[in-house]
């Protein structure tokens, strides 16, 4: 028998980014959640010390949309 947890993620924005790609201030982010990001999302939701969660697959369900946005400086 295999334990296994299934759930829905969603909303409007969500930016899936490596620290390494925001040299320069530039934010981009992947077409998909990483690891770690589906990580915490497991983590967020069912959080117990002694539970040590492995994501072995993700499905998306719908395409995963990118837009460009302009970003004021701070001065």
């Amino acid at each position: 028998m295999r334990n296994e947890i299934t759930f829905k993620v969603y909303g409007r924005m969500a930016l899936f980014t490596d620290p390494i790609t925001r040299m320069g201030g530039e934010k981009a982010s992947y077409a998909v959640p990483t690891y770690q990001a589906l990580k915490g999302i497991v983590e967020s939701n069912y959080w117990k010390p002694t539970i040590f969660w492995v994501i072995d697959e993700m499905r998306v369900m719908k395409e995963i949309r990118t837009q460009s946005r302009g970003v004021k400086p701070l001065v």
